[in-house]
């Protein structure tokens, strides 16, 4: 079971996908997002909510007590500075057409660019929502 994971992997954060939160603020689906930020409390887990992309998203999370997510509501994906996309050699053909005289030859891959490898969304830590702020 993924649960038992938890307890023998060493994590230190749970990310909740976004099948779970594009459906929030339903009741099902945040009576799920409580139970997991209830669970990883108790363990001292992290807990990051993906995919959000609607405000009544980011309220409920944030009403729930969720204090990171990530989503195209805070922004879209970049490149990732650190991996660099690597260019895709374009495909073989068994019989190359010979190109018209006068026109530039194309390089090895430019008919057939590899998209950017993105990094990660930015993860956005949320305050509580006014008079919800922490316990002393």
């Amino acid at each position: 079971s993924t649960l038992t994971w938890l307890s023998t992997l060493p994590v230190d954060q749970i990310k909740i996908d976004r099948t779970f939160i594009t459906t929030l603020p339903d009741g099902e689906s945040l009576a799920l997002v409580r139970g997991v930020l209830a669970l990883a409390r108790e363990l001292d887990i992290e807990v990051v909510a993906e995919g959000v992309e609607t405000p009544d998203q980011l309220d409920a999370l944030r009403t729930a007590g969720c204090n990171l997510v990530q989503g195209y509501l805070l922004g879209r994906p970049a490149p990732d500075p650190f991996h660099p996309a690597e260019p895709t050699p374009a495909p073989v053909s068994p019989n190359p057409t010979p190109e018209p005289p006068g026109l530039p030859r194309s390089s090895p891959g430019s008919a057939h660019p590899s998209p950017a490898r993105r990094s990660t969304d930015d993860v956005l830590a949320l305050e509580p929502p006014p008079g919800q702020g922490e316990e002393h």
